[in-house]
């Protein structure tokens, strides 16, 4: 099925009250950014509503892309059409054959905020109801638990259509809650740490020690790679790759083996808060977890922390 528009839903930035136009230009810019590549589509908004215009598009491809950004909530490829009752019925019924495999419930959800339409919104599922259960064989009405919902959206600059709805990120438009430097090694916990940032929507820069030879080239391709990754979900991710072979070095020497690798840490949190500092980051994320290893105690996290501000 060809669709024309992907109707963009996001749940926390209907909220925002006077700052909402703010947070949905945002989420505009992270669209357009990441749907760059896709040349013909065109990014509008509408009455709480974004649409993506596909102008010929691949809709899933376009969907697949907008799931990894935060800010919204849920997707759906949609038909434009005219409000008539013939228009209404016919795609009422071509979308529900569509879908595959093919339901055995379904259920009619009606939203008319165009009030001069002369139909009120139960007239309308119940007349589209009646038809696709006159067209469809063993197809039942099921109003709380449907495989399928078939939603109509009647307003002023159009009406429209969908039976899909696809999950997507949720949280904040990455842009809208500034800048942070997170502390990225080759583990797991601190690229968590970021995309969770992010997903509150955290601008983010990142900051590695990489200390060769005692670690690897591989070690720091590693991290560029889980850098890039995190650019999935956020734009860009600036990446600082600061040497520490000669101060790992000096500490090994000079300090005693108890608390080399705590005097290290703090070495890289001055540095980080230093780097941060410079880039206009207002806070610092580790991705450490209370109790995880030896060393990620509260003494020893307040030990390290203590030597910034």
């Amino acid at each position: 099925m060809n669709y024309d528009v992907v109707m963009i839903r996001y749940g926390e930035l209907a909220l925002k009250g006077k700052n909402r136009d703010t947070f949905e230009e945002t989420l505009m810019r992270n669209v357009r950014h990441i749907l760059r590549s896709f040349f013909k589509v065109k990014v509008r908004r509408s009455y709480g509503r974004m649409y993506v215009e596909l102008n010929g598009e691949d809709a899933f491809e376009i969907i697949e892309r907008l799931q990894r950004v935060f800010g919204i909530i849920s997707l759906s490829p949609a038909k434009v059409i005219e409000p008539s009752e013939e228009s209404l019925k016919e795609t009422a019924l071509e979308l529900i054959k569509s879908v595959t495999p093919a339901p055995r419930t379904f259920r009619l959800e009606t939203r008319r905020t165009d009030k001069r339409y002369p139909m009120q919104s139960m007239e309308v599922s119940r007349m589209l109801g009646g038809h696709i259960l006159r067209n469809v064989p063993e197809i039942k009405v099921d109003l709380h638990q449907p495989e399928t919902v078939v939603s109509v959206e009647i307003r002023t600059e159009g009406t429209l259509m969908s039976c899909q709805t696809f999950p997507a990120s949720g949280g904040l438009p990455v842009g809208t809650s500034g800048k942070l430097m997170l502390l990225l090694s080759g583990g797991i916990d601190s690229p968590v740490a970021g995309w969770k940032m992010m997903k509150r929507g955290v601008t983010l820069e990142a900051i590695h020690f990489h200390s060769y030879p005692f670690t690897s080239e591989r070690a720091l391709e590693k991290v560029r790679d889980l850098a890039h990754k995190l650019t999935r979900w956020g734009g860009t991710v600036r990446l600082h790759v600061v040497p520490f072979t000669e101060i790992q070095t000096a500490i090994r020497q000079h300090c005693p083996d108890d608390y080399t690798i705590t005097i290290m840490r703090r070495f890289m949190m001055r540095i980080a808060e230093q780097v941060a500092t410079r880039a206009g980051a207002l806070a610092l994320a580790t991705g450490e977890s209370l109790g995880q290893v030896a060393s990620q105690t509260l003494e020893s996290m307040n030990t390290i922390n203590h030597v910034i501000d």
